[in-house]
């Protein structure tokens, strides 16, 4: 199960770099995710990787599962306890640092036809979120739904980034039925 995590971390943050969102959902050809009613919380409930890894990862975990479960509501799924849930739900959030290079020329005929040439290196962060609901007999992955995206080193844009993408995932996510 980790290292579908980390496959699934791998995934989102290795789109390409630039600042639109990537979105991915990932279904299993078995199952029907909205036939489903109930889930529970897997264990772990909530991985947290790369730089978000830390003292604050606890209060990151907090924020998670209480958006989680809102969005999962929202869209007509109940929390149950263990052995009467459909499904089990488990997410993965984290940010890695990464660089781009461009290359710059400027041809300039004004000034004797020079030709001016540089390249430049940004550094970002790519963070994403993953929420994965599993089978509890199989252990199958039913669905799957990742966003990922190019972040500022903003504290107070960081903080609504994990609501931001719970609410792109439920807009994926099918209603229970």
């Amino acid at each position: 199960m980790k290292k579908l995590f980390l496959l699934s971390l791998v995934m989102v943050l290795s789109g390409c770099a630039t600042d639109s969102l990537n979105e991915e959902v990932i279904a299993h050809p078995n199952y029907d995710i909205s036939s489903f009613k109930t889930y529970t919380w897997a264990k772990p409930p909530v991985a947290v990787v790369g730089v978000l890894a830390g003292a604050e990862s606890v209060q990151l975990e907090l924020r998670m599962k209480d958006a989680v479960n809102r969005m999962l509501q929202a869209r007509g799924y109940r929390l149950e306890e263990a052995k009467n849930a459909q499904l089990e739900v488990s997410t993965l959030v984290g940010a890695m640092e990464e660089s781009s290079y461009s290359t710059h020329v400027v041809d300039s005929q004004r000034y004797y036809g020079a030709q001016f040439r540089w390249t430049q290196e940004n550094d970002y962060l790519r963070g994403a979120v993953s929420v994965i609901f599993t089978h509890p007999d199989t252990k199958d992955i039913v669905w799957q739904g990742s966003v990922g995206e190019n972040l500022k080193n903003d504290a107070n844009r960081a903080r609504g980034t994990v609501g931001k993408f719970i609410g792109i995932i439920g807009d994926m996510l099918p209603r229970s039925q």
